[in-house]
């Protein structure tokens, strides 16, 4: 029976339908409780196969033992008047199968990239809790609109040994006959054979799905199933090189190796597949986002050689006019200035930050604390706390801005806490962080919470003059409308000035580069 918007189960309101699959649907709900929205999974009422039912355990008790960002979180495992449901985090966001046909083919190679490497930190840390997904596919992994990626669907996850696990693997062909469990497109030779698996397998899952990213198609296509058991057991997919030319040779490489049929010549964990990646992405031609060289055709090299001709003779009496019109020893700074002004700008300042979570539950940790970039949706309660690194020896501040009780906005300075005594002196290269925060329950009509991270080689007026007015009784507010109202206008009118920023969804680290001495970047953290 389809739930229709209005309906409730459990605690939950139903907002919409989601989408539909062989064990029931998927609705948006709202948590009425923690003011939330949430993506409840259904079991289709009358269902009566006790393996699908198990399935649906064991996905939420998989995914529930596991604690990482790029891991859908699990709320409950309930059952309301017969109807069993999962109720987890909703993902606003594609799943890489609809990434791909929106795309019409093949995604961005840098796009690849970040996507794999998340889904390996994902894996890895599942296999690091000793649980193999077994079903890594595109239908399975979600990327939200800023990038963020959420692994899905454990339905088919299962807890490895030491030894062998034979009593109880799951087979390619099911108990049923002419039943797959899974989707052999994305299963490992091993795993099409029913032998006993481990975390190899889904190294050969993330192989075939980097493989369609890169192509926009499968590896092992073929008309009907047992044609692509066959060409799992049997044959190599069409090499990179002929069907996406401008793929790095490393990257194809590395896909190569995770498609290996022997499961011992295959990247052995998912921490070797994150460095792989990572050092494809340091390679000049993805990190500028440039493809490799194409072939062209002999009448049209004939013209870019003359037109290469031309621009190296007019570059060449470009300088040597500059080095006429320079007076002796000025041309380190005329270059400097030419580079200006060709719009390449150095960083004035940069600098590298990251949080600690922890979430809590009745005031109390109920989870390991986790690195995170704040993609995370926080709840009231939970903590966090603040970790920058500059190469460039300064000052730091970090301002919250937020609504009070009243719901007016005022301004925090809660670092450095005036509680401690501390400084805001920022030694070059070493590392500082944080007490831990607490989320309250104010926040905006956004509900987002604003925190301002400030650097500077020098101590910046505005906010050396909150710091003499604040104290321990007033937890760092600053109370004072003058003082608060020149704050504002120093974070408001130096955000202007553009800079960037780039965010390592793998090791949750945010690096951010100005053009100015004066640094100012705001962090907004989703509340509810």
């Amino acid at each position: 029976m389809r739930l229709e918007p209005g309906a409730t189960l459990g605690r939950y309101q139903i907002r919409s339908a989601l989408g539909a699959g062989g064990m029931g649907e998927v609705y948006l709900a709202s948590d009425p409780v923690l003011g939330r929205p949430v993506a409840l999974k259904v079991v289709a009422p009358g269902l009566e196969d006790a393996d699908l039912l198990d399935r649906f355990e064991r996905e939420a008790c998989a995914a529930s033992a596991l604690n990482h960002p790029n891991i859908i979180t699990i709320y409950e495992f309930a059952q309301d008047a017969g109807t069993r449901y999962i109720a987890t985090e909703f993902v606003d966001g594609v799943t890489v199968r609809q990434r791909i046909a929106r795309a019409g083919g093949p995604l961005e190679l840098s796009d690849v990239i970040d996507i794999g490497r998340q889904i390996a930190a994902a894996l890895g840390a599942a296999h690091a809790a000793g649980i193999v997904h077994r079903d890594l596919k595109p239908d399975n992994v979600m990327v939200r609109p800023d990038g963020y990626v959420k692994v899905l669907d454990f339905g088919l996850a299962k807890r490895v040994t030491t030894g062998p696990d034979t009593s109880g693997v799951q087979t390619a062909l099911a108990t049923t006959a002419g039943t797959i469990v899974g989707t052999v497109e994305y299963m490992s030779p091993e795993q099409v054979r029913g032998l006993p698996l481990d975390a190899r397998t889904d190294v050969w899952s993330l192989g075939c799905v980097l493989y369609e990213m890169l192509t926009g198609r499968s590896p092992f296509e073929a008309p009907t199933r047992l044609d692509i058991v066959a060409a799992v057991l049997d044959r190599e997919p069409v090499p990179l090189a002929s069907a996406r030319p401008d793929t790095p040779p490393a990257l194809a490489g590395l896909v190569a190796k995770m498609l290996r049929k022997d499961r011992d010549e295959r990247p052995q964990t998912m921490a070797e597949v994150s460095t792989e990646l990572r050092q494809v992405t340091e390679s000049p031609v993805v990190s500028a986002g440039i493809a490799s060289p194409v072939a062209v055709p002999r009448r049209d090299r004939r013209i870019l050689v003359a037109s290469l001709a031309c621009l190296v003779l007019v570059f060449a009496l470009w300088i040597a006019t500059r080095s006429r019109g320079s007076a002796p020893g000025t041309s380190a700074n005329a270059s400097r200035s030419d580079a200006n002004s060709a719009g390449v700008v150095p960083a004035a300042r940069s600098l590298e930050f990251w949080l600690d979570v922890q979430r809590m539950r009745d005031g109390h940790p109920f989870e390991a604390e986790f690195p995170s970039s704040g993609q995370e949706i926080f709840e009231k309660g939970w903590k966090f706390r603040l970790h920058a690194r500059s190469p460039q020896a300064g000052h730091l501040y970090i301002v919250n801005e937020g609504p009070d009780v009243g719901g007016k906005t005022t301004f925090v300075l809660l670092f450095p806490a005036s509680a401690e005594g501390t400084e805001p002196t920022l030694p070059a290269g070493s590392t500082i962080g944080t007490t831990w925060f607490v989320f309250t329950d104010q926040t905006g009509s956004d509900n987002l919470e604003r925190f301002w991270i400030v650097s500077s080689p020098d101590r910046v007026p505005a906010l050396e003059e909150a710091r003499r007015f604040v104290n321990a009784t007033d937890r760092g507010v600053i109370a004072d409308p003058a003082i608060a109202g020149g704050v504002a206008r120093l974070l408001h009118d130096t955000r202007r000035v553009p800079s960037r920023f780039t965010v390592d969804r793998v090791n949750k680290r945010t690096n951010v580069e100005s053009p100015t001495p004066l640094l100012v970047h705001l962090v907004q953290l989703e509340h509810h």
